[in-house]
């Protein structure tokens, strides 16, 4: 198959008027839709108060995943609750690109680019036709996803969603995430990105479904860097970002009931 660089642009104020109409009805859709629980008066002044980061600041949404409509989900939040995003980047796994394998997801992530969010396929270690893709193909996947990261996490109207676990689990119950969550402090300043915390909540672990917000966090007033090895190895950057993602995870654990929490209940 054939994969398209991307080149994401700046949206028009018309454009991002028009963009929050649309969310807002989608929204109110989804809501009856999916059966929905109305976001929480906390979860909606931690939306606030990152909308309010979004003027001068990047960010970075990053959820517990267990369906596969999570993404469609947090696409909708932000778009809805987060209008000083004008751009949305992230990655999603290599098959739900290939419309030989998801057609759907192929085809929703093709139509979102004109919503101005960019999903971009990552090869994933568990993907068992990774015969399907060439060499070339692999290597030009990586290298989009860092140079667009570095082009755009460091500007303020930017969102990263990612999903930490790296694929879905159908129990709910968290499990250690893989480390692409702590990588990305090195596309940003300590202080120019927030992190933001989604936690999604399906039966049976709640009566209806759910969408708890955690608070933003600056990983300044989080984690002290001083304690953190220095990147100066392949293996010490790998533990530098796992303490990293660790770090973070435990803040989207506590959004979760603790029979959710899994490895990062303790």
């Amino acid at each position: 198959m054939h994969f398209e660089a991307i080149t994401p642009t700046e949206p028009s104020q018309s454009f991002l008027k028009f963009r929050f109409l649309l969310a807002q009805v989608t929204w109110f859709i989804t809501e009856k839709a999916t059966r929905l629980e109305s976001l929480s008066k906390e979860s909606l002044a931690n939306l606030e108060q990152a909308n309010q980061l979004l003027e001068t600041h990047s960010g970075v949404v990053y959820l517990n995943h267990r369906e596969k409509k999570d993404a469609a989900l947090a696409i909708g939040l932000v778009l809805k609750y987060l209008p000083n995003a004008h751009t949305m980047l992230g990655p999603a796994g290599l098959k739900h690109f290939d419309k030989d394998r998801d057609r759907s997801s192929a085809m929703l992530y093709k139509l979102i680019r004109y919503l101005h969010v960019y999903a971009l396929p990552v090869f994933q270690h568990n993907d068992k036709m990774q015969d399907r893709y060439s060499p070339e193909e692999i290597a030009f996947m990586s290298t989009q996803l860092r140079e667009l990261s570095s082009l755009l996490m460091g500007n303020a109207h930017t969102i990263y969603g990612i999903t930490p676990e790296g694929t879905r689990n159908e129990d709910g119950i968290l499990t250690k995430a893989r480390t692409g969550l702590g990588r990305l402090e090195q596309y940003h300043t300590p202080s120019e990105t927030f992190y933001l915390p989604v936690g999604l909540i399906y039966p049976p672990h709640a009566e209806k479904n759910t969408i708890e917000v955690g608070k933003p966090i600056l990983l300044p007033d989080s984690i002290d860097f001083s304690t953190l090895p220095l990147p100066n190895s392949t293996e010490d950057a790998r533990h530098r970002a796992e303490m990293i993602t660790d770090e973070l995870m435990r803040y989207l654990a506590q959004l979760l009931p603790e029979e959710s929490r899994g490895y990062y209940g303790t």
